[in-house]
């Protein structure tokens, strides 16, 4: 059930994010930090499928970037959730 909920959630969110008036609220991120801490949700989906999530960081700098958190972690999601439903699954796909 919860499924079809996030579906819709997402279809109405589409739908606002095409009217002229939505306004995207951008801020600045850190981008590794927010991408460590996505990556720890997901990692409890991957490994409810027995899959293996790993997190590899070779960047040494902060980087910032000016995004929709909400949206950008809505792709991220999206992404990782194709992954763990198309992804060949006998060896890591995420670096």
């Amino acid at each position: 059930m919860s499924r079809v909920i996030k579906i819709t959630n997402d279809m109405l969110q589409l739908a606002q994010i095409r009217e002229p008036a939505y306004q995207f609220e951008f801020k600045q991120i850190d981008l590794l930090d927010f991408i460590l801490e996505e990556h720890s949700h997901f990692v409890h989906k991957a490994s409810a499928q027995k899959v293996t999530a790993i997190y590899e960081n070779k960047v040494q700098k902060k980087i910032k970037l000016n995004t929709d958190a909400e949206r950008f972690s809505q792709i991220l999601d999206n992404l990782w959730n194709n992954a763990l439903k198309y992804g060949d699954h006998s060896y890591p796909t995420e670096h």
